[in-house]
């Protein structure tokens, strides 16, 4: 940290190198009245990937997620959840751009997730948080969202699949030249009777058994599927590998032929 008269400047360089975030921070002391306030700028080199931010700060609450403003700018400015706004669900009876809608519940749990909030709970931590709040307009009760699980149906899961998928290859496609796609199977606990939740010989401990497909230069999830516990860890791994291939081109953008390789262990 950098102190300069009263401007604060920090530079934080993460894993990728182009990244560089410039932080100031100005302080005016008010002579009137015994408070700071606090102006925030972020200005980056991802020019067009996200947006320069600024935000004031006044005395009020404070936020607990504040290093969330770049992955919820990355994630809004980009309109990456928007390939999931006509998923179908068991009712359709708001559109998908309402308050209360399936898919601002949908985005309200993606951003709840990713910020590590695993509970319907965790829901008033979005409502009362002054940052995320920004960024979610008319944040829901918790009862709104047990209402939104009840109308999630088979094709809204396979429809979320396939919009994943769609997303992940359309990258992989544009950024990634030679393609290594590694498979392995994964285990979800589960604490009671759920549907389809079976022994895991390999853990031995009951739960689920996916299926999870990465690619392994740019570790993107390619695909995940819920499998009962008691599958055997390739089973399904060559229709999901079918569904992969038939999204990825043999040639890149610029026309060169591309190596797509699989990897797997022993069980595959």
């Amino acid at each position: 940290m950098k102190r300069v008269s009263d401007r604060f400047t920090f530079h934080l360089t993460g894993d990728v190198k182009c990244v560089e975030i410039l932080y100031n921070a100005i302080f005016h002391q008010n002579k009137e009245r015994t408070h700071y306030t606090m102006t925030n700028t972020l200005s980056n080199s991802m020019t067009g990937i996200i947006p320069e931010r600024n935000i004031s700060f006044n005395g009020g609450d404070l936020s607990s997620d504040t290093g969330a403003m770049l992955l919820l700018d990355f994630l809004f400015f980009n309109k990456l959840l928007m390939d999931y706004s006509d998923l179908p669900y068991s009712d359709e009876r708001k559109t998908h751009l309402d308050h209360n809608s399936n898919f601002s519940l949908l985005t309200q749990q993606v951003v709840k997730y990713l910020l590590g909030y695993n509970t319907q709970a965790d829901q008033d931590v979005l409502k009362q948080d002054p940052l995320i709040s920004l960024y979610l307009k008319d944040i829901s009760s918790q009862s709104s969202i047990s209402r939104l699980y009840q109308r999630i149906s088979e094709e809204t899961n396979n429809g979320f699949w396939r919009s994943h998928m769609n997303q992940s290859c359309e990258f992989i496609h544009k950024n990634q030249e030679d393609i290594l796609l590694d498979a392995d199977s994964t285990k979800t606990d589960t604490y009671g009777d759920q549907e389809e939740s079976k022994w895991i010989s390999h853990y031995k401990q009951k739960g689920y058994h996916p299926l999870v497909v990465n690619e392994y230069a740019t570790k993107i999830l390619m695909a995940a599927f819920l499998r009962p516990g008691n599958t055997y860890s390739s089973d399904e791994s060559e229709a999901v590998m079918n569904e992969i291939l038939k999204r990825i081109p043999d040639q890149t953008p610029a026309g060169k032929t591309r190596n797509i390789m699989f990897r797997g262990d022993a069980a595959f």
